[in-house]
């Protein structure tokens, strides 16, 4: 799962392992592809890219195209390979010195198994033997026993590495769990990346990247993640965090160290991948999320994860955790740093009295405020100064298609609404699941629930939020005969506003009890 894998391979199998292949292995990477260009300073070192990259884990994602030569070359052929240590039931051979025998007519009943004895903690060490597997049939703990970690307790160093694989850093980072099909995991990763130019997109596989040598029960593994450092190096250089679901028991959200890795990601570049499941299956299992009970075999992963939670992500608990997952997951919002570090260095040399605005906008809820002004009037330069005052913001932009869907809009500031009050975030988790599910697809059942429902919560505890709508010009059809945040306010209620026809700036002051508004304030 994800980087922290190698831990799961610890708790799943445990020691030494020998495989042999009854197909012959194709040369997966001939070295006329995919030419190495040495920068500068590796000349100067006297070392290829590819040798430069490598040194670190974070620079040793795989190529999408090599990614899937290696199903290629594997597909068809049987594996065998012998795992020095499982952890089966006492009833299941558990605790015997003599060898389990797994076949492709037994694989998934030893599985299951295993799974039970993992989730009861009741296993005990036996050693397997797996006898002519289906490649098709191998799980991803499997792929590293039978070829990375044979070959990593020869050469000491990661699969790229021996190897010699072409490297670089990462395009995508891929978190998903290593009890799950690896042809699957790869068609998935494929799909959701479908008109990439395979040869330049570069997918971070913990598996490939991380040295996973267990000679004389040390794990390498351990030392290459450095508490989590290099998996959040690989998330700060990757464009996104592809989070690959299994539709049967979509095992990364039970899974603690897949939980961590989507923790660890901003918002805006987490993406699901889900074997095209609907939202209603995706917000099913997004409800069942619980990082306090996910699973996580190594005691001392699980107290390092838990005080990276509640420390440096700040958190005060697995609980106030486990609610963030679940809104990053149902609402996917926007970011909108850039807009926001833009407007805070154009406000940055501008003073403005805004006590009218302020008291307008935070007295009391139902209050609307239009910025109004030509071109180049500073209307931008006053919303960057009342920044202090907003709670959540949309900033329209025309060429950003997202930027001008209602259903994108009401869930990105549904998400910032819910990360500054409590109430809301516990009115945006706690929808019955039918309805959760219509509000991922239906924009009317989607205002509702993410924005009006928990604005008249904050409305009966005496509180309320402040949203800016920002560049509303931007958000006009090509016609300018509709304009989405126009129609978001007047979904909201917001009956008759003021809007020109110049770019202009909204703050909308929560709401009344309902949606009754008082009438629109124009500034100037």
């Amino acid at each position: 799962m994800g980087c922290a894998a190698s831990t799961a391979a610890q708790r799943a199998h445990g020691a030494a392992s020998t495989s042999t292949s009854t197909a012959r292995k194709e040369k997966l990477w001939p070295t006329t592809v995919l030419p190495v260009k040495p920068t500068r300073q590796d000349v100067d070192d006297g070392k290829t890219q590819t040798e430069h990259a490598s040194e670190s884990p974070v620079g040793r994602a795989v190529s999408l195209a090599w990614l899937a030569q290696f199903v290629k070359a594997h597909a068809g052929t049987t594996q065998s390979w012998d795992v020095a240590k499982e952890f089966m039931a006492e009833e299941d051979g558990g605790g015997k010195d003599t060898s389990l025998i797994v076949t492709s007519n037994n694989i998934e009943t030893h599985r299951d198994k295993r799974r039970v004895a993992e989730k009861t903690k009741s296993g005990k060490p036996v050693p397997v033997e797996y006898r002519d597997i289906p490649f098709e049939q191998m799980y991803t703990t499997d792929v590293v026993e039978c070829f990375v970690r044979s070959l990593a307790r020869k050469k000491h160093m990661s699969y790229a590495q021996a190897e010699n694989l072409p490297v670089s850093a990462p395009t995508y980072f891929i978190s998903h769990a290593w009890n799950s099909t690896f042809v699957d995991l790869v068609e998935s990763v494929k799909g959701a990346l479908a008109g990439a130019a395979q040869n330049d997109t570069y997918v971070w596989l913990d598996i490939f990247a991380i040295n996973q040598d267990d000679t004389g029960g040390v794990f390498s593994a351990m030392k290459e993640l450095d508490d989590g450092r290099t998996l959040a190096g690989t998330i700060a250089t990757s464009r996104a965090t592809l989070v690959v679901l299994d539709k049967v028991r979509v095992i990364p959200l039970t899974r603690l160290w897949c939980l961590y890795e989507i923790g660890s990601t901003p918002p805006q570049k987490l993406q699901l991948v889900t074997h095209g499941f609907s939202e209603n299956d995706v917000s099913q299992h997004i409800r069942n999320i619980d990082a306090e009970t996910a699973q996580c075999f190594s005691p001392a992963d699980k107290e390092m994860i838990h005080g990276e939670i509640t420390g440096k992500f700040g958190f005060a608990s697995m609980k106030h955790f486990t609610k963030e997952l679940k809104l990053r997951f149902m609402l996917r919002p926007m970011s909108y740093e850039s807009d926001l570090q833009a407007l805070r260095e154009r406000g940055q040399s501008n003073e403005y009295q805004l006590e009218d605005l302020r008291a307008h906008v935070t007295s009391t809820g139902g209050r609307l405020a239009c910025v109004v002004g030509g071109p180049g009037e500073g209307k931008s330069s006053v919303a960057a100064a009342a920044l202090d005052m907003v709670h959540a913001s949309h900033f329209c932009k025309r060429a950003d298609v997202r930027r001008q869907d209602v259903l994108e809009m009401v869930r990105s500031l549904g998400f910032q609404l819910g990360q500054r009050f409590d109430v809301v975030r516990e009115c945006l988790i706690d929808f019955e699941e039918d309805t959760a599910a219509k509000a991922l697809v239906d924009p009317d059942v989607a205002v509702n629930a993410f924005l009006v429902d928990p604005l008249k919560k904050l409305s009966k505890i005496q509180k309320h939020a402040v949203i800016l709508l920002d560049a509303l010009d931007e958000a006009d059809d090509d016609l300018h005969i509709s304009n989405a945040a126009v129609g978001l306010l007047r979904d909201l209620g917001v009956h008759g506003a003021f809007v020109p026809a110049t770019p202009s700036c909204v703050l909308i002051g929560g709401l009344a009890g309902g949606t009754s508004w008082s009438g629109p304030r124009r500034f100037t």
